[in-house]
């Protein structure tokens, strides 16, 4: 495919080379969501985010509850944020990008 996207990723820091390495080590090609009320319970989640990198993260949530959605989204960001060492402004800008890339929207 000419991009793929992993959500909810739950695997090991190991399996994202090997991912990289299938499907296109290239940023824009792969991408990674990681979902605050699925992976955000493992204490390996913020190693993986660091190793998967915000050139291929998008933010998600996965709650059918409309009304978890944001406080959802604030989480994600700020564990982001957090295991990269960035300001929440970038998480934001950056996931926001690489989802209009994945999806293929102009912003």
């Amino acid at each position: 495919p000419p991009k793929i996207y992993f959500h909810a990723f739950g695997g090991k820091v190991g399996t994202i080379d090997q991912l990289l390495s299938c499907c296109g080590t290239k940023p824009g090609k792969t991408y990674f969501g990681f979902a605050p009320i699925i992976n955000f319970r493992s204490p390996k989640t913020p190693e993986v985010v660091r190793k998967v990198g915000l050139e291929r993260l998008v933010l998600e949530t996965d709650h059918e509850d409309a009304g978890q959605v944001l406080s959802s989204m604030d989480k994600g960001i700020s564990l982001i944020a957090e295991a990269l060492n960035e300001s929440r402004d970038t998480v934001i800008e950056r996931t926001t990008q690489n989802a209009f890339d994945l999806y293929g929207i102009s912003p």
